[in-house]
This record gives structure tokens, sequence and C-alpha cells, in this order.
């Protein structure tokens, strides 16, 4: 199975100095010298696979299902600055995107019963994730030297995964479309949504300044539960009986 995932996430609540609530807006992340702002949802997605083994009922209307797949959480952020005494302003951009791997063990029932072309089932399931983050400066971070104000200077600006491993739940929904070729099954397209419970992943947004030639590291945490939608392909094998049935 292969799955692309338009995810979520979210700046932590020890984090946050917005009161703005609407889902679709970046949320602000108050910081020295610079106007920060984090996605709620992140719209670059992701592309991840996976593999499984199931059990389909005698009549052809249930499904039992056990899998793992490779996932990823994604963090995107914004921040805007200008020098002192420039009329100018600057910018940074960050993707991050951590990847973690989950158990799911899901049931399907049929709801368009079947079709010369194309058959649906309702999908739901549960499952745990598993992350282990390492700390360490990625790849987006920029260096900087631009005096923000007097004796400071902008250095660096980064994201930083926090050193932990972290387990959490999730539930899961949506529909599997069985599409047939000449009365025989092909292929499934998925459309689902999955919601974390628990922090799953967390990073730090890091702005470092020096001040009066003393290092100062300012922090803002975002977090994501591995929630999201994932619109997929996937294909069954039938290894008992041979034969494969149309859906």
């Amino acid at each position: 199975m292969i799955d692309g995932k338009i995810g979520f996430s979210r700046v932590a609540p020890d984090s946050y100095f917005s009161t703005e609530k609407k889902i679709l807006e970046p949320q602000f992340m108050f910081m020295p010298y610079t106007v920060s702002y984090s996605s709620r949802i992140i719209k670059r997605s992701t592309v991840d696979y996976g593999a499984g083994i199931g059990l389909i009922s005698k009549n052809n209307f249930n499904k039992f299902h056990l899998s793992w797949k490779r996932d990823q959480v994604s963090y995107e952020v914004e921040s805007y600055f200008r020098g002192f005494n420039s009329d100018t302003h600057d910018g940074f951009y960050g993707l991050l995107r951590r990847q973690y791997h989950r158990i799911t063990f899901d049931y399907s029932t049929k709801i368009i019963k079947k079709a010369s072309f194309v058959s649906s089932w309702l999908n739901i399931g549960l499952g745990a994730a598993t992350n282990n983050n390492s700390y360490n400066k990625t790849d987006v971070h920029l260096s900087y030297t631009v005096n923000v104000a007097p004796n400071t200077v902008l250095k660096e600006i980064y994201l930083q995964p926090f050193s932990e491993r972290r387990v959490n739940t999730f539930f899961q929904i949506g529909l599997e479309n069985d599409f047939n070729l000449h009365k025989k099954y092909f292929l499934t397209l998925n459309i689902l949504f999955v919601q974390g419970f628990g922090e799953l992943s967390r990073v730090d947004y890091v702005n470092s300044y020096t001040k009066n030639n003393e290092i100062e590291l300012y922090r803002r945490g975002l977090t994501s539960k591995g929630s999201g939608f994932y619109l997929g392909i996937s294909r069954r094998f039938q290894v008992f009986p041979k034969k494969i049935k149309s859906s």
C-alpha cells in the first residue's frame, strides 16, 4: 500500500500566544525581533508505504486487516524579521518531517454490494504509533548575521526535534473502494482519516541571538498527534483460496 497524507500540527499550549481558533489560520508565535507563524494544516503532503495481512469472509462482505505503515509528521514555520535601522525585511521558511511507524487493526464492511466496476467498504480501525526522535539541528536551519537591535545579532533560526520515544493510540475511519477490471479485482483506493490521541511528536522552533557577546536562545514548541487525511492505493493478493474474487 502507498499513502499520501495531509497532516496536522499545532503550537504547543505553553508556547501559544494567540486567541485565533480558526483551523485554517496559521498560529502566531511571539518571538523577540521576529514575526513567526506555524501552519496547522500541512498542505505539502507526504507519501509513505506499508504492508499487511487480512481475512475476508466467505460471503465477501466483511474484512479484518492487520497492517504496518511507515508514516510521517510534518511541521511548517514562517518567520519575518528586519535589521536595525533597515527598511527591508528578510524571512525564514522551514518544513520539517519526522518518520514514525504505526500498527493498525481494522474492520471493513461492504456498503455498496457487488457492482460491475466498483465496490465500497466502510472501514474503522484502532492502532498504536511509535516515534523515536533524535535531538539534533536539522538541515532546515539557516545562519544569519543580522543586527536586529543595538548590541543584538540574530545568528540562527532552525527546527530541532526533541530526543524522546513516544507512543500514542489512534482511531481510523474512512472508505475503501475496490475497482474491478474485466470483472476481476484490480486495486483499491482508500480515503481515510486518522485521529491520534496524545502527543506523538514535538519539535522546537529556535531563534539564536548574540546579545552583548552572550548567546541567548528563544524556543517555541510545535506538536503533532499524527492525525491527518490519507489518500492511498493498495492491492490485495489472495493466498487462500487462490482464485481472486471480484468485489
